[in-house]
C-alpha cells in the first residue's frame, strides 16, 4: 500500500512524520473546509490584513477572531458573521457558510475554489 507522509513539527526541535490519511478510490469523502478556514481564506486572499485589522471590521476582539479561525470557537450568529463579511468584501455569506457548494457542479475540488464575487446577477 503507497502511504503519504505528513510532516509534523513537534515544539521547536523535534520533527515526526504521521502516514497521511489514504482515500481508496471510490470510497470516503474529501475533507470539508471548516468555518475558520473559510474565514482564513478570506482575510488573507480577499481582504489581504492582519487578523487584528480583520476583527475590527468585524466587530470583535482580536482573541474572539482568532478563536473563530482555529476552529477552537464558534460565532455565536455564524448567519450574522457570514452576512457581515458578504457586505465587507462581496464574498456570498452561502459560500462562508459551506452551503453553496460550486465545486460539486464543476467537478472542481474544493480546495481549489476562490472565495470570489459571483458576477452572475441573482
Amino acid at each position: 500500500m503507497n502511504y503519504g507522509y505528513i510532516w509534523v513539527r513537534v515544539g521547536t526541535l523535534t520533527p515526526m512524520v504521521i502516514p497521511a490519511p489514504q482515500l481508496e478510490p471510490g470510497r470516503g469523502t474529501a475533507p470539508q473546509w471548516t468555518l475558520g478556514d473559510r474565514l482564513r481564506k478570506v482575510r488573507r486572499h480577499v481582504v489581504k490584513t492582519e487578523q487584528r485589522e480583520f476583527a475590527s471590521l468585524l466587530g470583535v476582539s482580536k482573541e474572539t477572531y482568532t478563536a473563530w479561525e482555529t476552529d477552537r470557537n464558534m460565532p455565536k450568529d455564524v448567519v450574522a458573521i457570514a452576512r457581515r463579511i458578504e457586505l465587507l468584501t462581496g464574498v456570498p455569506a452561502a459560500w462562508m457558510l459551506g452551503v453553496d457548494v460550486p465545486a460539486q457542479a464543476t467537478g472542481q475540488d474544493q480546495d481549489t475554489m476562490n472565495p470570489t464575487v459571483n458576477s452572475t446577477p441573482r
